[in-house]
């Protein structure tokens, strides 16, 4: 998902949004999943007002601090600041304490700040080690991760303001996000939150001159949800029920001359081998 051409924070807030309200609607809770935000901007901002001696170093350094041990972190963040206390002292802090800290600091946090305004901080936190691998981000990242820490990240995306016109285009502000599914099934099985979908495909089956009315039973039977296949061949209803037998479907409507007469419809269950006659 992505909003181009609208450089409001508003855009990012919406790409965040939508990011939480797409795992709650999954089940998942703020006890499931935390969605971690920093600023590209803020973090170059302060390497250079803290003296960051390599700045792709230090990039590289976060990038892997949730992979270090706490002391290891430390010990190779000291040798890239002189202002190592006042680092090391920011990844202690909570959200509206990097903010605060950031001004004292004489850094520019409108955007961060109109960003923690608009979205629903119960499932957002500031996080200095959120980066991003891609380089064309240019200001704002999140990911989202399981509050155990026990996944990979779950989702991320950010800003890239800069990209398209390194395509060839106009220079045009964009943000989006992107995700794949493993992670998410592994998250949504470990919370025991993964929905059990019912296999609502059916197979019409006819024997005669019954289009019309199988045509009138797929429609009611899609109205109800269900996702409707029906024979469209000469095939007699041995060889329609050995192809539905081979597709997996778990039911069969058989729809008869004789028994439409009658106004009844035979329902099959393939799993189970049992009929049952419905009125048509």
């Amino acid at each position: 998902a992505d909003i181009i051409g609208e450089d409001n924070v508003s855009a990012t807030a919406e790409i965040i949004n939508l990011s939480i309200n797409l795992l709650k609607n999954l089940g998942l809770t703020n006890k499931d999943f935390t969605i971690r935000i920093n600023s590209r901007k803020i973090l170059d901002a302060l390497i250079n007002r803290l003296g960051v001696s390599d700045k792709a170093r230090f990039y590289l350094l976060l990038d892997k601090k949730g992979k270090m041990e706490e002391k290891e972190f430390e010990k190779e963040l000291k040798t890239l600041s002189k202002e190592y206390k006042i680092l090391k002292e920011l990844f202690t802090l909570n959200t509206n304490e990097l903010l605060k800290k950031f001004m004292e600091l004489g850094l520019d946090t409108d955007r961060l700040t109109g960003l923690f305004r608009l979205i629903d901080k119960k499932y957002a936190v500031m996080d200095l080690s959120i980066v991003r691998g891609l380089a064309y981000y240019t200001d704002i990242v999140f990911e989202a991760f399981d509050t155990k820490n026990e996944l990979r990240s779950i989702l991320g995306g950010g800003e890239y303001n800069n990209l398209i016109k390194d395509f060839g285009g106009e220079e045009t502000p964009a943000v989006g996000l992107g995700m794949g599914d493993a992670v998410l099934l592994e998250l949504l099985k470990s919370q025991k939150k993964l929905p059990i979908f019912e296999n609502t495909t059916v197979f019409i089956a006819t024997i005669g001159s019954v289009l019309k009315d199988a045509v009138k039973l797929r429609e009611q039977l899609i109205s109800k949800g269900c996702n409707v296949n029906m024979n469209l061949t000469d095939k007699n209803l041995s060889k329609q029920l050995s192809y539905a037998q081979n597709k997996g479907y778990p039911k069969v409507y058989i729809l008869g001359e004789k028994d439409l007469k009658k106004g009844i419809i035979t329902v099959k269950d393939m799993k189970k081998g049992t009929e049952k006659k419905i009125k048509g």
